[in-house]
């Protein structure tokens, strides 16, 4: 049986696709150097649109999450 991604109001991600961790959603917050599509793919490597749903809560590709969450401990420990 295969765990399934729930998240904070108990409704599991489609597959192939998980929750980013809220902690990182907000650091992203603190370290985004702006919300347009040129400043987030900049920063991050990532759309308005991607951005537009980690801030929502939303699922994304869990290849998306993994990325993530490692470029933003390197912009972390950079600053």
């Amino acid at each position: 049986m295969t765990k399934k991604m729930i998240d904070m109001h108990g409704i599991a991600a489609p597959k192939g696709q998980t929750f980013l961790d809220p902690e990182v959603v907000e650091m992203m917050k603190r370290l985004a150097t702006g919300q347009t599509d040129e400043a987030l793919n900049d920063r991050f490597g990532i759309s308005y649109n991607t951005w537009r749903k980690l801030v929502a809560g939303r699922a994304v590709r869990h290849s998306l999450a993994q990325r993530l969450t490692e470029r933003v401990a390197v912009i972390a420990a950079s600053c």
